[in-house]
């Protein structure tokens, strides 16, 4: 597995943190996600905690507790947003 090592704003750093965010919003765990990505558990976090210090707000609630309303429209929301066009 890689660490994450690709420099903020960089274009190959924002494409990597779009593909751990769906990855995270699809299978709905780090945990998962990081079965589909060639990043280890704590660089894929690093990521969408990178995400998240751009964009200027949580994406995810890590309190483990069950997600919110709010971050259910948050998600769904997100999902929206990062789902691939159609050609």
């Amino acid at each position: 597995m890689q660490e994450a090592s690709a420099s903020v704003g960089s274009d190959d750093n924002h494409v990597r943190q779009i593909d751990a965010f769906r990855m995270v919003i699809s299978t709905e765990t780090v945990k998962q996600a990081v079965l589909g990505l060639d990043l280890s558990r704590p660089a894929v976090s690093r990521v969408i905690t990178d995400l998240e210090r751009e964009v200027g707000f949580k994406l995810f609630d890590r309190s483990g507790k069950e997600h919110s309303s709010q971050q259910r429209k948050r998600v769904c929301t997100c999902r929206r947003c990062v789902r691939p066009s159609a050609a």
